[in-house]
């Protein structure tokens, strides 16, 4: 009897082990397959995953201050932009430079004819020289000036003075044909671009107010979920002048008024692209998916206007990076 007792014990015993041992091996079975599942989701996400960082410019205040003569400055390699219409006939500039020197302008323009009209467009550049006054209507002394009809080019003019810090060189942007026209039909949206000397310190003039994000793959992300927010890392490498570089990580703020060290990233629903508003955040709002841009905005502690790289990783291990030369900081 005792034996009997004994036996099933013991196959009591090694049939519950078979079944623990089953259940065990079900249960790690099941984990590896979540685990692997989960690889190949990150590989999928990250396979499908692509991304555009770039940065908002904005000009500093002083950028449009206008001198005694209601001229805006120009800088080497600082494209400036305007419009010449019936109520805004002509733009002006001034620059600084030292006599006999020789300076070119780029320029783009997109001629706008009136209807039915088949003559040129003509878009008029005078150069006055420092202490010649700048009117709508007077030319430039000493015939320095140039009539295009074309769509963009470059000319030259030389200097004839030197300028110095209460007096400037200047050039209007005009049309010559219609100085006389109260409504004007020589007219479009232009730029230029000033190349005589040394470009200006960029972080004098303009700054990033914002940096964007433009999702070029196929993954979607919940950009507004906290938690996968968490796992956004976003680090400022500055460049100090005859300084170590410095590496600070930010943190993730959840407001948009910012504190020291700290970022927020937001889906608008719309963004203005070229100087139009466009549709942003259509497609399942809140969702970052494919073509739509983020806006990520920082602000550093004892920031003193060093240029350095933005650098953004996404939770999926993928970086993207982003250099600037000045941070608005705002």
């Amino acid at each position: 009897m005792g034996s009997s007792i004994s036996a099933l014990l013991i196959i009591s015993v090694l049939l519950t082990s078979v079944i623990v041992m089953f259940r065990s091996n079900q249960i790690g079975m099941n984990l590896l397959a979540e685990a692997n599942r989960n690889a190949a989701e990150y590989r999928s996400e990250k396979l499908y995953s692509a991304f555009e960082l770039s940065s908002e410019i904005t000009t500093l205040s002083s950028y449009n201050d206008v001198d005694a003569q209601g001229c805006k400055p120009l800088y080497t390699g600082i494209m400036r932009k305007g419009q010449i219409a019936p109520g805004d006939k002509w733009d002006c500039y001034w620059f600084d430079g030292p006599t006999a020197s020789s300076f070119d302008i780029d320029y783009f323009r997109n001629i706008v004819s009136t209807m039915n009209r088949t003559s040129l467009n003509q878009l008029s550049f005078d150069y006055y020289h420092v202490g010649s006054p700048v009117t709508e209507t007077n030319v430039g002394p000493d015939s320095n000036f140039e009539d295009v009809n074309d769509s963009a080019g470059s000319f030259s003019f030389t200097t004839t003075t030197t300028s110095d810090l209460n007096n400037k060189h200047h050039l209007k942007v005009w049309s010559f044909a219609d100085r006389f026209n109260p409504v004007g039909i020589h007219r479009g949206k232009y730029s230029i671009t000033l190349d005589f000397g040394d470009a200006v310190d960029l972080s004098t003039v303009q700054c990033v107010d914002k940096f964007r994000v433009k999702n070029l793959g196929q993954s979607s992300f919940p950009v507004e979920s906290p938690y996968f927010l968490d796992n956004v890392d976003v680090f400022v490498q500055l460049r100090p002048a005859n300084q170590p570089e410095v590496m600070t990580k930010l943190t993730r703020s959840d407001s948009n008024i910012l504190g020291n060290n700290e970022w927020v990233i937001t889906l608008p629903e719309t963004i203005s692209i070229n100087g139009t508003q466009e549709p942003n955040d259509v497609y399942e709002p809140s969702i970052f998916n494919s073509s739509e841009v983020l806006q990520l905005s920082t602000k550093l502690n004892n920031y003193n206007q060093e240029s350095g790289t933005l650098i953004l990783i996404w939770p999926n291990g993928l970086k993207t990076t982003e250099n600037f030369d000045s941070l608005c900081n705002n």
